[in-house]
């Protein structure tokens, strides 16, 4: 929810007179987002409102992006990866890209059979999360990201469906001193991880596709989109005579 914030600038000579901005209404005599975007359209919103109604492709330019935990879907607690920024007519949008489940992985001790190991690591998610249905695991092979192997070593991923159940999940491990990767601790820059893994654009154009969208408050689109539909804009887009002098901007 937006909570409005008040800017006072009182003139402390006192020889002009205080303004005062609720941060939800517009400010007089100065232009709104849509007043400079109709301004300098060049015929985007038009092409933008018909991809829309035909649910084709559209064209995004993240500039803001955020971890977002408390978005439920089918009744789920989910991570969700929140990124705001742009049409290609200059419009606000904010993009909610679902499907992304967190992990981490843990690596399988040489002297432990592996269903052996596998059964210690699942009562030890079990007992942390309170239940088998907060977690999910799979066998992988991979090489350690320190010292040099010849041979990939096992691992078991742990995959969760929000931040912070991996967070509980991934101390508890450590605690009885498992050897993990791909671990990152830190939530506030979780998305990092999550945009090298995913290989999701975040400073560049991006083509949203099979996305949900609505207009909602202060001249902004939402839309929600499978991470699979988040992609990065085509050279074949870069080259479009109706797109390129937009997708120049950046």
């Amino acid at each position: 929810m937006h909570t409005p914030t008040n800017f006072d600038q009182t003139d402390r000579s006192r020889t002009a007179p205080a303004l005062r901005y609720d941060g939800a209404s517009p400010l007089v005599g100065i232009p709104s987002r849509n007043d400079i975007v109709v301004e300098f359209d060049n015929g985007m919103t038009i092409i933008l409102q018909q991809s829309l109604s035909g649910k084709q492709p559209i064209h995004f330019m993240p500039t803001e992006v955020s971890d977002d935990t408390s978005e439920y879907v089918n009744g789920i607690s989910s991570y969700i990866l929140r990124i705001t920024g742009t049409l290609i007519n200059g419009q606000k949008a904010v993009v909610k890209i679902t499907g992304i489940k967190p992990f981490f992985d843990v690596e399988v001790p040489e002297e432990m059979p592996l269903s052996t190991f596998k059964t210690r690591l699942v009562n030890i998610l079990s007992n942390t999360l309170k239940g088998t249905s907060k977690f999910g695991i799979e066998n992988i092979n991979a090489f350690p990201l320190q010292g040099y192997y010849t041979e990939k070593k096992s691992y078991i991923r742990v995959i969760t469906w929000n931040q912070f159940d991996r967070y509980n999940a991934l101390k508890a491990v450590r605690e009885v001193s498992i050897r993990t990767a791909s671990d990152d601790l830190t939530p506030i820059y979780y998305y990092r991880k999550v945009a090298r893994e995913k290989r999701l654009p975040l400073s560049s154009w991006v083509t949203l596709s099979n996305y949900f969208h609505e207009y909602i408050q202060r001249d902004t689109y939402l839309f929600q989109v499978s991470v699979n539909n988040y992609n990065p804009t085509s050279e074949d887009d870069y080259n479009n005579p109706l797109f390129s002098s937009a997708l120049s901007r950046d």
